[in-house]
């Protein structure tokens, strides 16, 4: 695909308060809060700091970003 000018690119983000985990977080009784010591620097990621990563590889900047994966994790994966 890359020889038809064709990109493919994704991004594996951390826990991300997103409309769809806080009602599961609700269901199961739990008050929601992004802040959380269970991921990497205390809070979750609200879904425009992965978008902002999104828009990143969509611009002509990212032009020679091909068949990758960015981890959108605050560092978490740098530091195992």
């Amino acid at each position: 695909m890359a020889t038809q000018g064709i990109r493919i690119n994704g991004i594996a983000p951390v826990a991300t308060a997103t409309p769809l985990i806080k009602s599961h977080w609700e269901q199961l009784g739990h008050k929601f809060s992004n802040k959380t010591d269970r991921v990497h620097r205390g809070t979750m990621l609200e879904p425009e700091e992965c978008a902002h990563t999104i828009v990143w590889l969509l611009c002509d900047g990212a032009s020679a970003m091909n068949a990758t994966t960015i981890s959108v994790d605050r560092g978490a994966t740098s530091t195992r």
